[in-house]
């Protein structure tokens, strides 16, 4: 997890600093506004939305800067930190909690292609369409 800003708009020095976030209950938004505060740095919400490519794109655009994973960074983004003036951040830890029922063989899969994903550091994941992700399911089962 990094803090993220644009290579084109530097607002590392805007205060109070714009953030680009998801909406409240996200973990990113959470450690960011969390840290901000520990460290006495001002914020303010410049731009919200439950996209991330709605999040990436403000990031992109100099709205604000953000906290996303290094699988989320696109190559118009710099990793911010310390050296600009912007705390540290804790590590996420990602849980995958399953029913003591178990699950459908579809359950099954689904868990299978998420542990596959962390597993690769996101490094093989391409977007799926809704067509092929019912298709594999279909397919793997039966």
């Amino acid at each position: 997890m990094h803090w993220v800003g644009s290579r084109m708009c530097p607002l590392i020095e805007t205060d109070p600093l714009p953030l680009a976030v998801f909406p409240e209950g996200c973990a990113y938004r959470a450690h960011a506004i969390d840290a901000l505060a520990a460290s006495g740095r001002a914020w303010r919400l410049a731009y919200v939305s439950p996209s991330l490519v709605g999040v990436q794109a403000a990031v992109l655009g100099g709205l604000g800067v953000s906290v996303l994973p290094d699988s989320s960074l696109l190559p118009g983004h710099r990793t911010l930190g310390m050296a600009e003036g912007l705390p540290p951040l804790p590590s996420i830890e990602l849980a995958l909690e399953i029913a003591p029922a178990g699950l459908s063989h579809a359950g099954e899969s689904l868990v299978d292609y998420i542990l596959g994903r962390v597993e690769d550091g996101f490094e093989s994941l391409a977007p799926v369409s809704d067509e092929q992700a019912c298709a594999r399911v279909r397919v793997e089962g039966g």
